[in-house]
């Protein structure tokens, strides 16, 4: 990371790089790793979250909002009505690729998706989660759905949560 923040002093060390990192260094060499970190970190995707561009986040947070609208309304409403936005619990989801909420088993998973699919999945695997929660959220206080999306749990059920995730067709206008 150290090597990063000199490689890209314009970016410099993000909190959640970290979480990249280290994933990387489970499969891999340290020169490796960092080779595929800054190919990761320059990509559109990353470049966005990173840099912290606000114009570029709030499109983000804009399509995973619609997307939201289309596959589960009532629950969208009852997020809208308690004042629950995607920058709550998106920016950390999506900046560590999911490696700090869930397990490594089925983060090591949604990586090799995301790798193969691109960032539309990250937007799948997030609507994939709320939609595995759903009747939890459905019957849930503010408090209690902001606690669940930042501290999921850690016996999530693999299966059901990939099977979820298939459930969510996204418009070929976001595959960008």
């Amino acid at each position: 990371l150290e090597a990063y923040c000199f490689f890209r002093p314009d970016i410099g060390y993000v909190q959640g790089m970290s979480y990249l990192a280290a994933m990387l260094l489970l499969y891999m060499d340290p020169v490796t790793a960092f080779i595929c970190l800054t190919n990761l970190l320059n990509s559109s995707y990353f470049h966005t979250f990173f840099s912290v561009n606000l114009t570029q986040l709030k499109k983000h947070f804009k399509v995973f909002e619609v997307l939201f609208a289309e596959h589960m309304p009532s629950l969208y409403n009852k997020f809208h009505e308690l004042q629950i936005s995607p920058d709550m619990y998106l920016m950390e989801w999506f900046l560590t690729l999911y490696s700090k909420c869930l397990p490594i088993s089925i983060a090591s998973r949604i990586w090799d998706c995301f790798l193969l699919d691109g960032e539309v999945f990250m937007f799948r695997t997030a609507l994939g989660i709320i939609k595995l929660y759903q009747p939890q959220f459905q019957k849930a206080s503010f408090e209690e759905i902001t606690v669940l999306l930042s501290h999921l749990p850690e016996d999530i059920d693999e299966g059901q949560l990939f099977e979820a995730i298939q459930q969510i067709d996204v418009p070929s206008y976001v595959h960008h």
